[in-house]
């Protein structure tokens, strides 16, 4: 069975889209404020794409490269005056997913601090403290849907200048930043401030940041990638931070604007140095155009002049003439290639050269032009389609046909395997089977099921090995205590029914949590099974090669798999419902055929014998209700009767017939009576359940259930 799975799998997976994201993190919100005493207060939110077990975030509160401060110096850049003290984390969370997150409505779950947890957990985390800062691992697997938040504050971060305040936070460098970033942005909250205000954004070019307020500072930015720079410094009134402890004793205004001057003319040289690359650019892309004009090198260059409107307006006006030549020279070669697709699709009737045409027409420009072409190509488009029809009728017609071939040879071949060197003699039989009920399970159907487990209790109160008394609405099993006369598998049959006890209630079955009793139990199946396919196996039952001999319902399965798989693909290139499902009933039947394959018994001519004894048999159960009075057989043996009955799943119709039966010769007592059937089949189910401590029997766990309902 396993194979058939596998070739299913296989099929689905083929069928499915890849989607990739472009982003580690699609958004990073920051959302920070300064507190009096030189604190900054941090709350996180983002949200990673793809599959994860969790994350790891590292904040630093100092910079290992930062110079020592020097009360000299005439510029004011990045030195150590502005590392933090230490980080103190509130708390971390995983919570709801929203592109429009509000700070203040915080929700979801709390995770704890745990140094144990093991990748695929939830709600956890761990802190590793570095010389610089702190090293968060968040465990928050992609399974579950949601975002992480994080809450801490920066102490003694701020400087607190003579002539003003200062912050500078970097809060991503080339050794936290890991992962690329869809949109970032940093706001920043500097409660009081009413006069000096300053920001700065240091990092790539595209990265902005403005006044919201006289307080507040916002900076983004978009496609940030993985292992860059940046960071935001503002100066502001000093009484924001007046109860800091971190004070600079130096005027420091005008020595931050000589350096953030600097830095200014750095980026704008660098920006002068882009726009002249794009200008380039722009030429080179518009005199390949003059020379081989068409719609992609016409769409690069709107691109290029898209850019071009930011950087210089003039120089995109002086090429507009040209740009406006160009574009009538594309529209005019693609409409003349619209004409000659659609003529082509007309002379020759195929879907690709649909596709193309249908492509042709969709990028003209020209509205009324394209409303005549689609019309034309509609014409065409139903044409084909009767033409397929026709196809699809004749391919239903040879996929069918084919089908059926296949399942007569398979069914064939599993008559013939199963008859050979027989010969059918009688389709009744009143003569009780030698066979064990566990026997002509396995004979059957190759294994030990349910009923046949139900049918050996009975046997096994049939011939006192095992005793019940009834109590009011209760029945009770009661153990044998003579063990000397029972054999290794009723031994066996016994430990797994009562466990060490002496009395079971069939009315009060549970299902044992201790995971000793489970494996007991497990091991008492274990041993049960085993002895009782080794009892078929000494009765030479089964061809124990057999497996061999399936290579017809194998070839036949693998054979309408491919069918199935080539109708498919022409469904997809025709846009054909009716082939479509052609292919899934051509699969459908693969499936089918793959999967009763395992079904096929190779069995000996002893074996062919038996079980046509034992088919024989089960018809006369089967037609028990149509024995006039003097061909019924003893009443003594009723009670064995339904023993095979109840392995060959007609019990619960033969009970009924024989209760009518018993009524009709007006006996004084009842010869079947005996502990119910439901009681008994219920008491397998336990123990089947029970004894599931792993999935390692042979038999099938699925198969016990449903055999077992039937009755």
């Amino acid at each position: 069975m396993k194979r058939v799975y596998l070739i299913i799998l296989f099929f689905i997976v083929t069928l499915i889209p890849l989607n990739i994201k472009a982003y580690d993190i699609e958004n990073y919100y920051i959302d920070a404020e300064l507190k009096i005493n030189g604190d900054l207060e941090v709350k996180e939110y983002y949200e990673m794409n793809g599959n994860y077990n969790g994350s790891f975030n590292e904040v630093y509160f100092a910079n290992p490269n930062a110079y020592d401060f020097d009360k000299n110096i005439s510029i004011l850049g990045y030195s150590n005056i502005y590392d933090g003290s230490k980080i103190n984390l509130h708390e971390i969370r995983g919570i709801p997913k929203d592109s429009d997150f509000d700070f203040s409505k915080i929700e979801g779950t709390v995770f704890e601090k745990n140094d144990h947890a093991e990748k695929g957990d939830y709600g956890y985390y761990t802190v590793d403290l570095e010389e610089y800062g702190d090293k968060y691992t968040i465990y928050l697997p992609s399974n579950k849907n949601e975002a992480f938040y994080l809450n801490y504050t920066i102490e003694n971060f701020a400087v607190l200048h003579n002539d003003i305040g200062e912050l500078w936070w970097k809060r991503f460098d080339r050794t936290n930043n890991t992962e690329s970033i869809g949109y970032l942005r940093i706001k920043i909250k500097f409660p009081n401030n009413s006069k000096e205000f300053r920001v700065w954004i240091h990092g790539p070019l595209n990265g902005t940041v403005k006044k919201v307020s006289n307080n507040v500072l916002l900076a983004e930015i978009t496609d940030f990638n993985a292992y860059t720079d940046i960071s935001v410094r503002s100066t502001f009134d000093r009484k924001v931070i007046s109860e800091s402890i971190k004070k600079s004793d130096i005027n420091a205004l005008d020595k931050i604007l000589a350096y953030e001057q600097d830095k200014a003319n750095e980026a704008n040289y660098e920006r002068e140095q882009k726009n002249s690359i794009i200008k380039k650019e722009f030429l080179t892309k518009l005199s390949s155009c003059k020379e081989s004009s068409n719609r992609y090198c016409y769409q690069n260059l709107l691109t290029i002049t898209n850019t071009l409107d930011n950087v210089d307006p003039e120089f995109k006006m002086t090429y507009l003439e040209e740009l406006e030549q160009i574009h009538k020279e594309v529209n005019t070669q693609e409409e003349n290639k619209a004409y000659q697709a659609v003529e082509l699709f007309g002379k020759t009737l195929k879907y690709e050269n649909y596709e193309s045409a249908k492509y042709a027409i969709d990028i003209l420009e020209n509205y009324e032009l394209k409303r005549e072409l689609y019309y034309e190509l509609g014409v065409y488009l139903n044409g084909l389609k009767k033409i397929e029809r026709v196809r699809d009728t004749v391919s239903m017609t040879i996929v069918a046909a084919l089908g059926i071939i296949g399942l007569m040879i398979y069914a064939k071949a599993k008559y013939d395997y199963e008859c050979e060197g027989i010969e059918v003699k009688q389709k009744y039989s009143k003569e009780i089977p030698k066979l064990s009920p566990s026997s002509i399970s396995y004979l059957m159907k190759g294994k030990i099921t349910s009923a046949s487990i139900s049918a050996e209790i009975l046997d096994m109160i049939d011939n006192k090995l095992i005793t019940y008394e009834k109590k009011g609405n209760d029945y009770y099993l009661i153990n044998y205590e003579k063990r000397n006369k029972l054999n290794f598998k009723q031994t066996a049959l016994i430990n797994l029914i009562f466990d060490r006890k002496d009395k079971i209630n069939l009315n009060d079955l549970q299902i044992p949590e201790d995971p000793i009793t489970k494996k007991a139990k497990y091991n008492h199946w274990i041993t049960y099974e085993l002895r009782a396919l080794q009892e078929g196996k000494n009765e030479n039952l089964i061809n124990s090669k057999y497996k061999k001999r399936k290579v017809n319902s194998i070839l036949i399965g693998i054979l309408l798999f491919s069918i199935g798989e080539i109708v498919y693909i022409n469904s997809i290139n025709y846009y054909s419902i009716t082939t479509s499902l052609v292919a899934g009933i051509v699969i459908l039947m693969m499936i089918i055929i793959l999967m009763l394959h395992d079904s096929i018994l190779v069995r000996t001519i002893k074996g062919k014998k038996e079980y046509f004894k034992v088919i024989a048999f089960k018809n006369f159960l089967k037609d028990f209700e149509r024995l006039d009075k003097k061909d019924l057989p003893k009443v003594d043996l009723w009670r064995k009767y339904l023993v095979y009955a109840t392995v060959l799943g007609c019990s619960k119709k033969l009970l009924k017939v024989m209760n009518l039966k018993i009524q009709e010769l007006k006996l004084e007592e009842n010869p079947i009576e005996m502990v119910p059937i439901k009681y008994i089949n219920r008491l397998t189910n336990n123990c089947m359940i029970s004894s599931h401590y792993k999935n390692t029997s042979n038999s099938d766990f699925g198969s016990w259930l449903s055999d077992s309902r039937r009755e």
